[in-house]
């Protein structure tokens, strides 16, 4: 698996999983959850495209790991009642993990079309961090 489709895979995985809490908050959290999993998608249209650059048109796909991350969440939802707060974590969890697969990819050579659109996307990731922390203890 090639580093531009390690990136989309934790991007879409970070947007299914932005997506799904929004539909259990409700309020500030769930506009801001829809938001943060939007610019997800976006992304992933937008990094597919430039990495077209890279003899190839990279898929844009969730992985199998991030489905039983989402079933195992939905389980211990179901079993300990529904909770905002579980919500946020799960999604900062998810942040975190994008974050980890930027770090690495950032380290790589890139033609100067993909490189402007990942480092723009690390940016807004950056920034998605704080909303989040915000949701959590605001």
């Amino acid at each position: 698996m090639s580093a531009i489709e390690r990136i989309l895979i934790a991007c879409c995985d970070d947007a299914h999983v932005l997506a799904h809490g929004a539909r259990l908050v409700a309020g500030i959290r769930r506009a801001g959850l829809r938001r943060l999993a939007h610019e997800r998608e976006r992304f992933c249209e937008e990094l597919s495209l430039a990495g077209r650059t890279l003899h190839h048109t990279p898929r844009a796909h969730g992985s199998w790991a991030g489905f039983i991350r989402g079933a195992l969440f939905d389980a211990r939802r179901l079993a300990t009642g529904p909770n905002a707060g579980d919500v946020i974590v799960g999604c900062r969890k998810s942040q975190r993990r994008v974050e980890a697969v930027f770090a690495d990819a950032l380290e790589g050579s890139w033609p100067k079309e993909v490189l402007d659109v990942l480092t723009a996307q690390h940016e807004a990731i950056a920034g998605a961090r704080d909303v989040l922390v915000g949701m959590q203890y605001g």
